[in-house]
């Protein structure tokens, strides 16, 4: 998978955040967090390649998926939730975010539809960056306004079967 990204800074939704995170740590890890059931190890290193190939320069995120992410390292079990918090902090030290006011981004009329943190995603995007997420109405939102944006869930433009188009790569009850 790769991305027409000519801003060089890539915006990982909540999600492939938390997946990066904790895979970044442990990749053993994936299998049993419950926040990741939706992942694989395999899934982890599409992340990572996908973030090598298109060589990345920089990273934005938002305070509300920042926020996200926090709250669903909360739900885990202890050694998860330390290596998880542990690579949050390592990740805010040299990434960029984006603030909008929180009135602000609810008085965009995608809001009530989408949600505050896709919306502030959205906005972030502006700046400009790449956005890579696994959430559907978010990534139509995200390309129907011009945005970069890639969905995770979506085949290779090549055709070629990966970890999240292939479903013999994936555990039992493991959506697209």
């Amino acid at each position: 998978m790769t991305a027409i990204n000519s801003s060089g800074t890539l915006l990982l939704d909540t999600n492939l955040l938390l997946l990066l995170f904790i895979g970044g740590k442990d990749v053993s890890l994936i299998k049993k967090a419950r926040t990741l059931s939706a992942y694989t190890e395999e899934d982890y290193e599409l992340l990572r390649e996908f973030a090598e190939l298109n060589r990345f320069t920089s990273l934005l995120t938002t305070p509300h998926i920042i926020t996200e992410v926090s709250n669903l390292l909360g739900k885990e079990r202890d050694d998860i939730t330390r290596v998880g918090r542990e690579a949050t902090a390592e990740f805010l030290a040299r990434c960029s975010e984006r603030t909008d006011s929180s009135a602000q981004l609810a008085s965009n009329p995608e809001f009530r539809r989408l949600g505050i943190t896709d919306v502030a995603i959205a906005v972030a995007a502006s700046t400009p960056a790449f956005i890579l997420t696994a959430d559907l109405p978010l990534y139509v939102y995200c390309a129907s306004s011009g945005l970069d944006v890639a969905n995770f869930n979506h085949p290779p433009a090549s055709g070629k079967k990966s970890a999240r188009s292939d479903p013999s790569t994936r555990g039992p009850n493991r959506g697209p």
